[in-house]
């Protein structure tokens, strides 16, 4: 049973950073659903008796699916077209992140560091050889989801470190994810260094590379700006505690307000910018037809292919994409998730990097769809906090 529950989450780990990995075409997500089914119905008594499984640490996230659920009766009313494939997909992977948590909570004692570093640095390490094979010129299609997933981002305002007018993401789908999971394998790859230094070496050496083939500006500044500010709360330990509660605050009330003052600040530098900020603003209309429950899964995208020109798109805002289509109901547990994953890190610095990084990564781009949302805010602080020992952090 441990060795099923084991396959589960490090294939859960490999699917989040591999998005659009396949074997010779079949989805694993169907594998994946029934290992997470198989490991949840043995361990059923657990379930049952939440006693015996339950940490409050998860209860941010099961609120946030719990909306969701509530969320999609909002399809009755809210007179919008809606796209039965993508919101049957994005039912998939809700419900398998639920899954996910359910599986975690049951099998916290076979989690451990070693293993979630090793499955994350192996996922890492597929992902980068697939961002350097697609550069090089080798056709991955046959391990591909679809032989249209964009293993390549060509033109507009996309080059890459070398100047080169493209971005590569191989695997993870899109430039921006693929840089996110390269920078997270590098950072376990300083973590586990001294347990698995071949590894480790290799993985960071690879995903250097591929992070210059992806080159996603939001996520490299990203990664500087949550330095930045692990710096000034390091050189302020007297405020610790008050900063890591206080930044992300102010963090998120400057979310929120972003689509009501976008008209105010001018930002013309790039085109991306002017789009994200037109993205907000529709969302801020969305919600204000159902500010509590919502308006329904993939809500969004349809709202904005009728006020935009047939363009069907996500939020590029975890937490507008959240207030828009699930309401304040999943607003709430969701910016919690984001503020206890904080609070649990604490004492961990290169895991404080990680979750500022990704609160600041789930302002420019939609979290609320990706498989690695569980896994950075529920997974990775749940293991490393419940060791006693931090000598690899």
């Amino acid at each position: 049973m441990t060795r099923i529950s084991k396959l589960s989450i490090a294939l859960f780990i490999f699917l989040s950073m591999n998005r659009e990995f396949s074997f010779f075409g079949f989805d694993l997500r169907f594998m994946l659903a029934f290992l997470f089914m198989v490991s949840i119905i043995i361990d059923i008594k657990s379930f049952v008796n939440t006693r015996l499984g339950w940490n409050p640490f998860y209860t941010p996230l099961f609120l946030y699916y719990a909306a969701i659920s509530v969320s999609c009766f909002g399809w009755i009313r809210n007179g919008l077209p809606i796209d039965s494939t993508a919101f049957f997909n994005l039912l998939v992977v809700h419900g398998l992140n639920l899954l996910f948590l359910v599986v975690i909570m049951l099998y916290s004692q076979i989690v451990t560091k070693r293993f979630v570093g090793m499955a994350i640095l192996f996922s890492g390490l597929v992902l980068a050889l697939s961002e350097v094979l697609v550069y090089l010129g080798f056709d991955i299609s046959v391990f591909l989801s679809s032989p249209e997933v964009r293993v390549i981002q060509e033109g507009g305002e996309h080059f890459n470190a070398f100047g080169e007018h493209f971005r590569v993401s191989g695997f993870a789908e899109d430039p921006n994810y693929a840089c996110f999971f390269n920078l997270l394998t590098i950072l376990f790859a300083g973590i586990m260094y001294k347990e698995r230094k071949i590894l480790c070496v290799a993985a960071g050496i690879m995903n250097a590379i591929a992070v210059l083939l992806s080159f996603s500006r939001t996520i490299i500044l990203a990664s500087v700006f949550a330095c930045i500010i692990l710096l000034i709360i390091k050189l302020l330990p007297k405020y610790r505690f008050i900063l890591l509660q206080f930044i992300p605050l102010v963090i998120l009330t400057g979310v929120v307000l972003l689509p009501y003052l976008s008209r105010y600040l001018h930002i013309d530098i790039l085109q991306t910018v002017l789009t994200r900020f037109e993205l907000w603003e529709n969302a801020r209309d969305l919600f204000a037809r159902s500010p509590i429950v919502g308006n329904g899964l993939t809500a969004f995208r349809s709202y904005n292919a009728v006020v935009n020109y047939g363009w069907y798109v996500h939020c590029h805002n975890t937490f507008w994409s959240a207030l828009s289509e699930s309401g304040v109901l999943a607003f709430l547990p969701l910016c919690a998730a984001y503020l206890v994953a904080i609070k649990k890190s604490a004492n961990h610095f290169k895991l404080l990097i990680l979750e500022f990084a990704f609160l600041l990564f789930s302002i420019n781009f939609d979290a609320t769809y990706l498989q690695v949302l569980p896994i950075v805010l529920v997974l990775i602080p749940v293991t490393y906090i419940s060791s006693k020992s931090n000598a690899v952090l």
